[in-house]
């Protein structure tokens, strides 16, 4: 065996050419490509790697969560051809609406300003050593504010009566900043007469 320096690399595409390290939650998948050429053991057939990977807390939780692990998953990587050297992820989902963090599910739950980190480590030189990361950014998207006449927010409307109640929902997936907390937006309402005079 020839050792060789490994290299780790974060991708948005299957093709694995879209370099990374940015990942907009809901939009983008990750995958993860290692190269180390003295993982190579089989001639004759296709070789796998584990790496791991971790979500790191940005700063967003709540009760001063920054820097904590939210999330990890262990990931076998197969080689893509019998003698490349190169090894390959299948697609990993990057979520922002899971509660609670299940971890090793096949998805990363991540929060605005969170890192994605991978680690791999040759398992047969444990000074070979490579990682990668990608920050988790804002991935906008339309919001739709509604109002209800009723608790249960089931029946919309457009004119409320002198004595109804109005209840109000946003939904903005967008300003999920935390998937570990309950996030809170600001409305404002106007309250207009037949005339349009506040």
């Amino acid at each position: 065996e020839i050792p060789s320096q490994s290299n780790t690399v974060l991708y948005e595409d299957a093709g694995f050419t879209d370099v990374v390290d940015t990942y907009l939650p809901r939009n983008d998948v990750v995958y993860i490509q290692v190269t180390d050429t003295d993982e190579n053991r089989m001639v004759a057939a296709k070789d796998t790697v584990v790496v791991n990977v971790y979500v790191g807390n940005g700063g967003g939780a709540i009760g001063g969560g920054a820097g904590l692990v939210l999330d990890t998953e262990t990931l076998v990587l197969t080689e893509t051809s019998d003698t490349s050297g190169q090894f390959r992820s299948a697609a990993i989902a990057v979520v922002d609406t899971e509660y609670p963090i299940v971890s090793q599910n096949g998805r990363l739950t991540v929060g605005l300003g969170d890192t994605i980190h991978v680690a791999y480590t040759d398992s047969n030189d444990a000074t070979d050593t490579s990682s990668d990361t990608a920050l988790v950014v804002d991935a906008p998207s339309a919001s739709v504010t509604q109002i209800f006449e009723d608790a249960s927010y089931t029946d919309e409307i457009d004119t409320l009566l002198t004595r109804d109640f109005a209840y109000l929902q946003t939904i903005d997936t967008d300003e999920n900043r935390n998937p570990q907390a309950a996030d809170t937006v600001a409305v404002t309402v106007y309250v207009c007469n037949v005339q349009g005079v506040d």
